[in-house]
């Protein structure tokens, strides 16, 4: 038997469950457990455009923790509407978001700061860099180094590639290795596409790092996905045998596991395949009315934008009657 204790991110030092696990998958279920309002916006309990007005009032925000959220967030619905016609218009969100809290930050490390100063200047600047912030990549291309490595990259050409991969091969550290396969996906050229796909099954890369490099492309872009996907299928021998139901399975369909049989990795595949259906009927549900609040916006943007503290997510949300979760012992 496995002790398991259950906290929540609202009071991590307090136990929400405690249960034994006895057998090799139970279900438990928090009752009580308040829930964010972007996994609210997700579910359809709320309108995607009122989480989205609610983020404009954190520009006064100093929290990482806060910050790292609504960059997590804002990603994904950034990869949600990554195939719509109002895509740039999220990503000039994204810049109003972000463009206050990385001018006070600036490039360079402040007398006094912290160690989450340091990561959250790399959070906001990688995000703003990757929305196309016309003075952030201007920067990036001067400095080219360390948290800026996707700015350059997205924006960059085979050179820039080149240069990448030979910082890889040069690097000392693991760690810095880590740094930059977890970027190369970043370009957006076709060709320099699939030379980082190729780079990711090289030997110039550990077999547990493929994983990274791949992600990488797949997160990275429209036309990554698909080259992502492309090769993933070209390449699925190679890539099931080395990665059994580890490998990354959330980003495949379902119809090719059909003629593609991997029962170590059934689990994997359903998960990814209710995924699927949550993000089709999420972007069904709200895409009209994201599409016109930020259009609005761009057309009247706001003057002044309220301050907000790291609570205002939570203000009146109603408790719940649970949260289910699944656990797994390895």
């Amino acid at each position: 038997m496995v002790p398991i204790t259950i906290s929540t991110s609202e009071d991590p030092n307090q136990a929400k469950l405690k249960i034994l696990m006895d057998k090799p998958e139970m279900n438990v279920v928090l009752k009580n457990v308040k829930p964010d309002q972007w996994v609210k916006a997700r579910a359809g309990i709320i309108s995607t455009v009122e989480v989205l007005k609610v983020m404009e009032a954190f520009v006064n925000e100093p929290n990482y923790t806060v910050w790292s959220d609504l960059s997590c967030n804002l990603g994904i619905l950034s990869t949600l509407l990554s195939h719509t016609d109002f895509y740039e218009e999220i990503q000039e969100f994204v810049k109003d978001v972000f463009s206050p809290i990385g001018e006070r930050l600036g490039w360079d490390p402040k007398p006094g700061e912290g160690h989450l100063d340091a990561l959250l200047r790399g959070l906001v600047l990688g995000k703003l860099g990757k929305a196309g912030h016309k003075a952030t990549l201007e920067e990036a291309r001067r400095r080219f180094k360390d948290h800026v490595y996707l700015t350059v990259l997205k924006h960059g050409d085979g050179t820039t590639l080149d240069i990448m991969l030979k910082l890889h091969k040069q690097a000392d550290m693991q760690e810095e290795k880590n740094r930059i396969e977890r970027v190369l996906g970043a370009t957006l050229s076709p060709e320099l596409i699939q030379k980082v796909l190729t780079f990711a099954l090289s030997e110039e890369v550990r077999p547990q790092d493929t994983v990274s490099v791949i992600g990488g492309v797949a997160g990275g872009s429209k036309q990554g996905r698909k080259a992502a996907w492309k090769f993933i299928k070209d390449n699925w021998e190679e890539l099931y045998n080395r990665y059994q139901g580890g490998f990354l399975i959330s980003r495949l369909i379902k119809a090719f596991f059909e003629s593609h049989p991997a029962p170590s990795a059934e689990r994997t595949i359903q998960q990814c395949c209710e995924n699927i259906m949550l993000n089709a009927a999420w972007l069904k549900r709200d895409a009209e009315s994201i599409q016109q609040y930020l259009l609005q916006r761009k057309a009247s943007p706001p003057s002044v934008i309220s301050d907000c503290s790291s609570g205002c997510l939570g203000i009146g949300d109603p408790e719940i009657v649970g949260v289910s979760a699944r656990l797994v012992r390895a």
